[in-house]
Protein backbone atom coordinates (compact mmCIF):
# COMPACT_ATOMS: atom_id res chain seq x y z
CA UNK A 1 0.00 0.00 0.00
CA UNK A 2 1.02 3.57 -0.66
CA UNK A 3 -0.56 6.35 1.36
CA UNK A 4 -1.15 9.63 -0.46
CA UNK A 5 -0.39 13.05 0.98
CA UNK A 6 -2.93 15.84 0.54
CA UNK A 7 -0.72 17.60 -2.02
CA UNK A 8 -0.95 14.54 -4.29
CA UNK A 9 -4.75 14.66 -4.06
CA UNK A 10 -4.82 18.38 -4.90
CA UNK A 11 -2.51 17.94 -7.89
CA UNK A 12 -4.43 14.87 -9.02
CA UNK A 13 -7.58 16.97 -9.13
CA UNK A 14 -6.08 20.21 -10.52
CA UNK A 15 -5.49 19.59 -14.22
CA UNK A 16 -3.76 22.98 -14.56
CA UNK A 17 -1.05 22.06 -12.05
CA UNK A 18 2.31 21.08 -13.59
CA UNK A 19 2.33 18.04 -11.25
CA UNK A 20 -1.06 16.77 -12.48
CA UNK A 21 0.21 14.50 -15.27
CA UNK A 22 2.76 12.89 -12.98
CA UNK A 23 0.10 12.23 -10.30
CA UNK A 24 -2.37 10.89 -12.84
CA UNK A 25 0.18 8.50 -14.35
CA UNK A 26 1.35 7.32 -10.93
CA UNK A 27 -2.19 6.61 -9.64
CA UNK A 28 -3.18 4.83 -12.86
CA UNK A 29 -0.08 2.60 -12.67
CA UNK A 30 -0.63 1.87 -8.98
CA UNK A 31 -4.25 0.87 -9.49
CA UNK A 32 -3.46 -1.15 -12.62
CA UNK A 33 -0.82 -3.10 -10.67
CA UNK A 34 -3.33 -3.97 -7.95
CA UNK A 35 -1.63 -1.86 -5.31
CA UNK A 36 -3.81 -0.51 -2.54
CA UNK A 37 -3.90 3.26 -2.23
CA UNK A 38 -4.37 4.68 1.25
CA UNK A 39 -6.01 8.05 1.76
CA UNK A 40 -6.19 9.15 5.40
CA UNK A 41 -9.13 11.23 6.57
CA UNK A 42 -6.77 14.05 7.48
CA UNK A 43 -5.63 14.24 3.83
CA UNK A 44 -9.19 14.11 2.51
CA UNK A 45 -10.10 17.02 4.80
CA UNK A 46 -7.00 18.94 3.68
CA UNK A 47 -8.01 18.35 0.05
CA UNK A 48 -11.45 19.81 0.74
CA UNK A 49 -10.01 22.70 2.78
CA UNK A 50 -7.65 23.66 -0.05
CA UNK A 51 -9.79 23.04 -3.14
CA UNK A 52 -12.92 24.81 -1.85
CA UNK A 53 -11.04 27.91 -0.61
CA UNK A 54 -11.31 30.98 -2.85
CA UNK A 55 -8.03 32.38 -1.52
CA UNK A 56 -6.08 29.20 -2.24
CA UNK A 57 -7.48 28.11 -5.59
CA UNK A 58 -8.04 30.28 -8.66
CA UNK A 59 -11.17 28.24 -9.37
CA UNK A 60 -12.35 26.69 -6.09
CA UNK A 61 -14.74 23.79 -6.33
CA UNK A 62 -18.18 23.69 -4.75
CA UNK A 63 -18.86 21.72 -1.60
CA UNK A 64 -21.02 19.37 -3.68
CA UNK A 65 -18.27 18.76 -6.22
CA UNK A 66 -15.74 18.25 -3.45
CA UNK A 67 -18.03 15.70 -1.82
CA UNK A 68 -18.45 13.84 -5.14
CA UNK A 69 -14.69 13.72 -5.69
CA UNK A 70 -14.01 12.41 -2.19
CA UNK A 71 -16.86 9.89 -2.45
CA UNK A 72 -15.45 8.61 -5.74
CA UNK A 73 -12.07 8.07 -4.14
CA UNK A 74 -13.26 6.33 -1.00
CA UNK A 75 -15.67 4.11 -2.91
CA UNK A 76 -12.96 2.93 -5.32
CA UNK A 77 -12.08 -0.74 -4.67
CA UNK A 78 -8.34 0.01 -4.60
CA UNK A 79 -8.65 2.74 -1.97
CA UNK A 80 -8.51 2.16 1.77
CA UNK A 81 -8.71 4.61 4.66
CA UNK A 82 -5.75 3.74 6.90
CA UNK A 83 -6.39 4.13 10.61
CA UNK A 84 -4.04 4.35 13.57
CA UNK A 85 -3.65 1.08 15.44
CA UNK A 86 -2.20 -0.08 18.73
CA UNK A 87 1.40 0.91 17.91
CA UNK A 88 0.55 4.30 16.43
CA UNK A 89 1.23 6.46 19.49
CA UNK A 90 4.55 4.76 20.22
CA UNK A 91 5.63 5.15 16.60
CA UNK A 92 4.57 8.79 16.56
CA UNK A 93 6.50 9.52 19.76
CA UNK A 94 9.65 7.89 18.38
CA UNK A 95 9.39 9.85 15.13
CA UNK A 96 8.86 13.09 17.03
CA UNK A 97 11.92 12.59 19.22
CA UNK A 98 14.15 11.33 16.39
CA UNK A 99 13.24 14.09 13.93
CA UNK A 100 12.68 17.03 16.25
CA UNK A 101 9.01 17.53 15.47
CA UNK A 102 7.63 20.93 16.45
CA UNK A 103 4.52 22.97 15.66
CA UNK A 104 3.00 22.28 12.25
CA UNK A 105 5.27 19.30 11.59
CA UNK A 106 3.15 17.19 13.98
CA UNK A 107 0.72 16.57 11.12
CA UNK A 108 3.58 15.29 8.97
CA UNK A 109 4.71 13.05 11.83
CA UNK A 110 1.15 11.76 12.19
CA UNK A 111 1.07 10.78 8.51
CA UNK A 112 4.53 9.23 8.67
CA UNK A 113 3.59 7.17 11.74
CA UNK A 114 0.39 6.04 10.04
CA UNK A 115 2.36 4.84 7.01
CA UNK A 116 5.02 3.12 9.10
CA UNK A 117 2.50 1.35 11.31
CA UNK A 118 0.58 0.12 8.25
CA UNK A 119 3.75 -1.04 6.46
CA UNK A 120 3.00 1.43 3.68
CA UNK A 121 4.99 3.78 1.52
CA UNK A 122 4.08 7.47 1.58
CA UNK A 123 3.70 9.48 -1.65
CA UNK A 124 4.20 13.23 -1.49
CA UNK A 125 5.72 16.25 -3.16
CA UNK A 126 6.74 17.61 0.27
CA UNK A 127 10.47 17.14 0.81
CA UNK A 128 10.05 17.80 4.55
CA UNK A 129 9.07 14.13 4.95
CA UNK A 130 12.71 13.20 4.37
CA UNK A 131 13.26 13.97 8.07
CA UNK A 132 11.54 10.66 8.93
CA UNK A 133 14.39 8.25 8.20
CA UNK A 134 12.43 5.00 8.57
CA UNK A 135 9.61 6.19 6.29
CA UNK A 136 9.49 4.55 2.84
CA UNK A 137 9.06 7.73 0.85
CA UNK A 138 7.77 7.93 -2.73
CA UNK A 139 8.78 11.40 -3.86
CA UNK A 140 6.74 12.36 -6.85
Amino acid sequence: MTILDANVLVFLHNEDAPQHAKCQKWIENAIASGELVGIPWICLMAFLRITTAPGLMSQPISIEDGAKIVSGWIEHPSVVIPEPGRRFWKTLQELAVDSGVRGRTWTDAHLAALAIENGAAFATFDRDFRRFKCLHLVEL
